[in-house]
């Protein structure tokens, strides 16, 4: 077809539009099963979203009355556990800020095995997000 070109086209143009037919049927079937496995595959993927992830669980996906009780593992191997009393989830992430308050407000130094209560003089705690290594989320009954 390449050598004779118009020639070859015109006389055996059945076979050439049959042959274009085939290619389309399995291309179109190849992206219809690409499809369908990255659907199945991506279910568990998460989701994207515009608004910030510390809002969507900490706010707006937690369950309907109840509250995060949170455990947060400091960069220095400190760890701190209280509720969520403010975030600032508007700025960039390396600027945010994040405070606990309590009842119950604890914390563990780095190497130390003991979890200890905050004395009750102490109100909240407030931790700048760049010093966080990880966040865990719990929801606990507003009591």
């Amino acid at each position: 077809m390449l050598q004779q070109g118009n020639a070859y086209f015109v006389q055996h143009y059945r076979l050439v539009f049959r042959a274009g037919l085939i290619e389309l049927a399995i291309s179109t079937v190849l992206a219809a099963v690409a499809a369908f496995g990255m659907s199945k595959l991506g279910q568990n993927a998460g989701q994207v979203s515009k608004r910030s992830v510390w809002f969507a669980v900490l706010r707006s996906d937690r369950p309907s009355g109840q509250v995060p009780w949170v455990h947060v593992h400091l960069k220095s191997g400190a760890d701190f556990w209280g509720f969520v009393g403010y975030y600032s989830a508007e700025m960039p992430q390396i600027d945010r800020e994040l405070s606990l308050v309590g009842p119950d407000l604890q914390f563990r130094e780095k190497g130390d095995g003991d979890i200890k209560p905050l004395d009750d003089n102490w109100k909240s705690v407030i931790i700048a997000a760049s010093e966080v290594e990880y966040l865990k989320v719990n929801y606990v009954p507003n009591t």
